[in-house]
């Protein structure tokens, strides 16, 4: 107990570590040591590092964009939260009155996979209507379009097929954040690499790109 607060922590141990290591996972404190280590001094390490954990538990809740297995589960979609329901048994996944019906699959990894699955089929047409409207201002045009779950990028232009892909995980953040993600690819289509040139396409149809999209660096993929 650290200033009248219960510190939960996971604690394992491991015959072959020197030392003691603490680390953070999504606002979880994890452990590991080995075995003659002593609780004390596990708690001690833990004592030691109570700002710099509550720091990193606050950017956590701060640029968490779900929450799967609270008593009342949710996810971001345009920067606002929808309720999900986690239904157990098979279930075709769908939206109704800002809840979306889901088969609970009991993993994490499993029910974000199916999550965003969804998503990307749902707003679809969304992503459609918001980038052709762009490439109208733009005066570009693009030949096909997906939105899918990606890994380490936000999306993908691919300038000799005219065909641009977005990230369903796009949809946890505002709009603006989503329509620069928009221009960007697009202007890959006029300027395949980051050259000065297409930073200057991409700043003439938003100036404050790098402002608004400080959050997509700050959360991460």
């Amino acid at each position: 107990m650290i200033n009248n607060e219960v510190i939960k922590y996971f604690w394992k141990l491991n015959p072959y570590q020197k030392k003691l290591i603490l680390k953070i996972r999504k606002a979880e404190i994890y452990v590991s040591s080995p075995p003659w280590v002593d609780v004390q001094s596990v708690e001690n390490l833990i004592k030691a590092n109570y700002q710099k954990i509550n720091q990193l538990k606050t950017k956590f809740a701060i640029n968490n964009k779900y929450d799967l297995f609270t008593t009342n589960p949710w996810i971001l979609v345009f920067d606002q939260r929808v309720n999900l329901v986690l239904v157990e048994g098979d279930i075709r996944p769908k939206m109704v009155e800002n809840q979306i019906y889901i088969k609970n699959y009991h993993d994490q990894d499993e029910q974000l996979k199916k999550l965003y699955n969804f998503l990307a089929r749902y707003y679809y047409n969304w992503f459609l209507k918001q980038t052709k409207n762009q490439a109208v201002l733009m005066d570009l045009t693009f030949k096909n379009l997906t939105v899918k779950n990606l890994v380490g990028k936000w999306g993908a232009c691919y300038p000799d097929q005219a065909k641009l892909i977005f990230n369903a995980k796009l949809l946890h953040f505002p709009i603006e954040v989503i329509n620069c993600v928009v221009i960007h690819e697009l202007a890959h289509l006029v300027h395949p690499n980051h050259s000065r040139s297409f930073w200057n396409l991409v700043y003439q149809y938003q100036p404050d790109y790098l402002l608004i999209t400080k959050n997509l660096n700050d959360w991460g993929i």
